[in-house]
């Protein structure tokens, strides 16, 4: 497992409550951390406490390696538990652990740990383990049990592959990623932005991940940053040579480049082992981050307007650039992709068009059960 960078600082925090106050304060968190329990925070005040805890690594370099400082490492690592901090708990797991400070209840945590970023020797090392010492152990019976399962499905169904480079990971997303992608969805703007479904609970969330991994035509995967854990997805939709490309990321890590990065390993790796041709997008029009964000991937406009009912006008691009039109290429793959998308056809006319493309700039939300001639006020084709 990779050692945590102290120099890393691309992840920019909400603002926090009060209580939160002082895991904002480098210098401060040594102090408090003995005196307050490790409590979940908020999805909103999590980032914060991420910064935090690596400035107290970064304040106090010798909580690595002074044994003396037992307590106060045994507090970081509680901290650390409470947020789901995968890297920093595996870090200070693996120190603790020379020491001989961790119970087989904190290795069942560190294997844990391992077993999300992906690091899946050391996990199966770590459940050992706790199984030799405490052959019942219920935590490190579960994770067994969980582990072989997942191992034994990803083989079979071909997800077992992860795309990396020296910094971010590509991981299927899997259901035992549920507590990190949690996390994430709290933000209210998420769905919306995303398009994503308003899951219920937990049950709801592991039925749709069953039907993407049923429908078998989707590749979808979890971002994972060596030093801040999960953050996002990025995912591929396929038919035939061609594909469908969306990604998100946490409100906690946006506008560092992370998506972008994401976004061209998994393109890269599509084209050259997948065979994929050509890929396409969907933007809302007045989503301008990710507009950019897609234009330094590669991403080009198509000139086609698109409209899904009850939706926003969204712009459709598409990568890798190429000459030629792709109009009908973009319909029949859209078609047999999302039936209610609508693609308004280049041989509607510039009037038709022209009205489009206002509606764009205006971010005009077509109606459901509507039609683009009612929205535009004109006659126009839809293909």
């Amino acid at each position: 497992m990779a050692d945590i960078c102290l120099a890393e600082r691309s992840i920019h925090p909400v603002d926090t409550g009060p209580d939160e106050g002082a895991f904002r304060a480098p210098g401060q968190v040594a102090h408090f951390l003995p005196h307050v329990s490790a409590r979940p925070p908020v999805p909103e005040q999590r980032g914060a406490r991420l910064v935090a805890l690596r400035e107290q690594l970064h304040d106090m370099p010798e909580l690595l390696e002074a044994k003396w400082h037992a307590d106060l490492r045994g507090h970081l690592f509680a901290h650390a538990c409470a947020c789901d901090d995968w890297p920093l708990v595996a870090h200070l797991g693996f120190v603790m652990d020379a020491f001989g400070e961790l119970s087989p209840d904190a290795l069942c945590r560190v294997a844990e740990a391992c077993w999300r970023m992906g690091d899946i020797a050391s996990t199966v090392d770590l459940l050992r383990r706790v199984l030799l010492q405490t052959p019942r152990h219920r935590q490190a019976v579960l994770l067994s049990d969980g582990l072989h399962a997942w191992f034994q499905a990803s083989r079979r169904a071909g997800r077992d592959i992860v795309i990396d480079d020296d910094t971010l990971s590509l991981q299927p997303l899997e259901h035992h990623h549920v507590d990190d992608f949690r996390w994430h969805y709290a933000d209210p703007g998420m769905i919306d932005l995303c398009c994503l479904p308003d899951f219920v609970d937990d049950d709801d969330w592991h039925d749709w991940l069953d039907e993407i991994h049923q429908e078998g035509d989707q590749a979808l995967f979890g971002i994972w940053h060596r030093y801040w854990g999960f953050m996002g997805c990025v995912s591929l939709i396929f038919s035939g040579d061609l594909g469908l490309f969306y990604y998100w990321i946490g409100r906690d890590f946006r506008g560092a480049g992370h998506g972008p990065r994401a976004a061209q390993l998994l393109l890269e790796h599509a084209r050259t082992e997948w065979g994929m041709r050509a890929c396409y997008a969907k933007v809302y029009a007045h989503n301008h981050p990710s507009l950019r964000a897609l234009a330094k991937i590669g991403f080009v406009h198509t000139g086609i307007p698109i409209l899904r009912a009850g939706a926003a006008p969204e712009h459709l691009v598409r990568w890798p650039e190429a000459d030629g039109v792709f109009d009908e290429e973009a319909w029949s793959f859209l078609q047999k992709i999302d039936a209610t998308t609508q693609v308004l056809s280049l041989a509607a006319g510039n009037e038709a068009l022209s009205h489009c493309r206002h509606a764009f700039r205006r971010g005009v939300v077509m109606p459901a059960g509507g039609s683009l001639s009612e929205m535009l006020g004109v006659d126009c084709h839809v293909q």
